[in-house]
């Protein structure tokens, strides 16, 4: 039962994801989608790093289950927000079968020259950072000593900050380097940093 709702949760949760992409390409123009998936970055990450560091503070005092109510909360009032966004100033086509919205596009997709590849390239771009935040919280309890306190005050805190201040620096730099040197220069600079962690481990 516990992996099926969470399955179920994963699969809600990135469906609402995908749809608000959706959205922000329909509401907003081409020459402003970089800068705005910037911001939309820097909200995310932001609230992400936030609601983990008052969730560990609260398990620290209170234990988890409370901590997962409270943000579980939390998560219920922004969905609000979703209900009230207004409609598009100029609505899309609405496809007439699921095909034609899910498969044919896909294909469609598929089918262009070096696609394969730069899914690749988009599946493995994260990969390391997804993993080294997967295990952050575990290296820094169990690896080098931290309470739960101490983790939410000082780790999840110095997280959003530098997340703050990375966001913003990157969607300076994406409006003057473009998107393509962008993705190249900081997925770099992304490895780097990720092997250099592991070196000094």
């Amino acid at each position: 039962m516990l992996g099926f709702i969470t399955v179920l949760l994963a699969f809600l949760s990135a469906s609402q994801d995908i749809v608000i992409d959706a959205y922000r390409v329909d509401t907003i123009p081409p020459s402003e989608r970089g800068l705005a998936a910037a911001t939309q970055a820097f909200g995310y990450r932001t609230a992400a790093m936030l609601a983990g560091a008052v969730l560990v503070y609260i398990a620290g005092s209170l234990g988890w289950r409370l901590a997962f109510m409270f943000v579980a909360c939390l998560m219920a009032a922004t969905m609000l927000a979703t209900l009230w966004a207004p409609e598009p100033a100029v609505p899309g086509v609405r496809p007439a079968t699921l095909a034609a919205a899910v498969w044919h596009p896909l294909r469609a997709l598929l089918a262009q020259k070096g696609m394969l590849g730069f899914l690749i390239l988009i599946l493995l771009y994260k990969v390391g950072d997804a993993l080294a935040l997967s295990l952050y919280s575990t290296f820094m309890i169990q690896g080098v000593g931290f309470s739960l306190h101490e983790l939410s005050i000082f780790g999840k805190v110095n997280m959003t900050v530098s997340t703050m201040v990375g966001v913003a620096l990157g969607g300076w730099f994406y409006l003057r380097w473009g998107t393509y040197r962008s993705l190249l220069i900081f997925g770099i600079g992304q490895s780097l940093t990720i092997c250099s962690m592991h070196g000094w481990r």
